[in-house]
């Protein structure tokens, strides 16, 4: 019989933290890990160790783009507006209001989907690494070095998220002694620094090698460690592009570092999965029809078959209204904005001169669905259409990870931030005449170009990933008023990172604590000293140990499926409210 899967980072040890106490008492007891038993035994065949390899980046896929963690970010974002009472949508009500980040809220799982989910990832790639280096033998069987390469490659993805989302997370990797370690939550800058040294690691253990990645890992990319090198890469730049809280955030030595990674990253025509059916060129994930490798945000998100669960949001696709629409909608009050119609001279979001004809990119779907009550400045009649393919059949068509042209974007701000003016018009060009039909980006004025920078990340990047708006826009622009004038940052109020989740705080004993809500939006956080010493709780290492031994990774992967669909059958026939 399938089990519920255990797992999370303090979750293990509240039992113990509720009979003792407090987590002082902890450290001192000669506590017995039941789990390690069978942590050797599970892992005493090749195949198990390169299974736990093998599913790190579906764990973490489906950690981050699962429906908890996705729709919402967007919405507070500006990227997507959605007024549903679901998934944390309220994350774009305004004014802005305080994450309620308590382990009993409905919605709870919007912080502890991504939380949790991250270190199962981690921990099913670190006791492989674990048992790789207990038994070399193993090694006679699967090919030691790929799974090393790319254990490290989850490490980095998943520390990455941790500290793009959340103000602090524990490190955690298989050098962590299980039996008598502690763990600290660490700041976010430190989390971002392990990400990149994983990131770097993978690289280096990649580069050179001539083995394949197996198409199963990133479901329909069967790459060369060459070209899954270039894929890190870019996973790199985008870290390292959408960690910062704030615009003072990013250094030169930053800057410097994308353009690094972008230049090394993937390329056009590059091999696995093609996304020739949305006319883009990147990496994508191949669809899945049985709803184990799925995209809530390009599934929600793109649904041009009804009357759509998403909208864009104006704040996003309005820039370039040549009417008194965008900039009269901004100037009203929040509970006089409606939705209007656009006269935009981008091409990507209507026909020319027809702002109720379909666009490149956008198609015009007329008054929006969303309840008054909750909202009118909610309401567009636009909605994305990017994949819409994926999003109106059975799932089954690809799903972007990485798009070549929004690498390339990142790039361009890379080089506009340091001086190269020329150099990112050029890149901005390619987007902006040859996609929107929108004039040639400025190659003098400094603050024009970030602006039209900003404009085609917004419009190339849409619904590309977890974040993907939200994010950025933390370094775009310092928090600004929702109007009367249009501003790149987030709105004032917006969380600037999250809260450990409520229920983490209450394993470890800590006050519950969130952000949002004017003059409780967070900010930047100072690296932890050399010495290890940080801010926040030390726990015995176990408290992270996340995989359960006593299921097999046969019942871990049907848990999985059973979950997703069972939800599939529930969104589809789902009655909105």
């Amino acid at each position: 019989m399938t089990r519920r899967l255990r797992f999370g980072s303090a979750a293990l040890i509240a039992l113990l933290v509720g009979a003792c106490g407090g987590l002082d008492d902890l450290t001192d007891l000669d506590v017995v890990n039941e789990n390690q038993p069978d942590r050797k035994r599970v892992l005493e065949t090749a195949g198990d160790v390169e299974a736990l390899i093998s599913t790190g980046f579906f764990l973490w896929y489906d950690a981050v783009q699962g429906h908890y963690c996705a729709s919402n970010l967007s919405v507070a974002g500006e990227e997507g507006s959605v007024s549903w009472g679901g998934w944390g949508f309220q994350l774009g009500t305004e004014p802005r209001v305080a994450w309620p980040n308590s382990p009993a809220w409905r919605y709870r799982r919007v912080l502890e989907q991504p939380w949790y989910g991250n270190y199962e990832a981690l921990s099913s790639v670190n006791d492989a690494l674990w048992a790789i280096e207990r038994r070399p033998d193993l090694c006679d069987e699967i090919d030691c070095d790929r799974a090393h390469a790319f254990a490290r490659f989850v490490q980095g993805l998943a520390h990455g998220f941790l500290g793009s989302m959340f103000d602090s997370a524990f490190v955690f990797d298989e050098s962590v002694d299980l039996e008598n370690g502690v763990l600290t939550l660490q700041p976010y800058p430190n989390v971002v620094a392990a990400a990149e040294d994983y990131y770097d690691a993978a690289i280096s253990e990649a580069t050179g090698a001539n083995w394949a990645l197996p198409s199963e890992w990133i479901r329909g990319n069967g790459w060369s460690a060459a070209y899954l090198v270039r894929f890190i890469q870019s996973m790199k730049a985008r870290l390292l592009y959408q960690f910062a809280r704030e615009p003072g955030e990013m250094t030169a030595e930053i800057w410097s570092k994308i353009i690094a990674a972008v230049d090394a990253g993937i390329q056009p025509n590059g091999p696995g999965v093609s996304g020739a059916v949305y006319e883009r060129d990147g990496v994508f994930l191949q669809g899945d029809a049985q709803g184990q490798w799925w995209s809530s945000l390009n599934y929600y998100a793109n649904q041009t078959a009804g009357s759509s669960w998403h909208r864009a949001d104006y704040k996003s696709i309005g820039v370039y209204d040549q009417g008194t629409g965008y900039s009269d909608w901004l100037a009203a009050s929040l509970n006089n904005r409606d939705d209007f119609v656009l006269n935009t001279a981008d091409e990507r979001v209507h026909a020319p001169g027809d702002g109720q004809a379909d666009g490149l990119d956008f198609v015009f779907k007329g008054a929006s669905p969303f309840p008054a009550s909750r909202g009118t400045y909610f309401y567009s009649m636009y909605m994305n259409a990017n994949y819409e393919e994926y999003a109106n059949g059975d799932q089954s068509d690809p799903i972007p990870l990485m798009l070549y042209n929004t690498q390339q974007l990142m790039k361009a701000e890379a080089l506009a931030q340091t001086g190269n003016l020329a150099a990112a018009k050029a890149i901005v060009d390619v987007t902006r005449v040859g996609r929107g039909n929108l004039p040639s980006a400025s190659a003098t004025e400094m603050r024009q170009l970030l602006g039209e920078i900003y404009y085609e990340h917004l419009i190339e990047n849409f619904y590309v990933c977890s974040g993907c708006a939200f994010f950025p826009r933390r370094h775009w622009q310092a928090l600004a008023p929702t109007g009367p004038n249009h501003h790149w940052g987030l709105v004032w109020g917006t969380p600037l990172h999250f809260p450990v989740p409520g229920k983490e705080l209450e394993i470890l004993q800590k006050q519950i604590y969130t952000y949002g809500g004017l003059g409780n939006e967070g900010g930047t956080l100072q690296p932890a000293a050399a010495s290890g010493v940080a801010r926040g709780t030390t726990v015995p290492a176990t408290a992270v140990y996340a995989f359960n031994f006593l299921e097999t990774l046969a019942e871990k992967l049907e848990y999985i499926r059973r979950e997703r669909g069972e939800h599939l059958d529930r969104a589809r026939s789902l009655v909105r409210h």
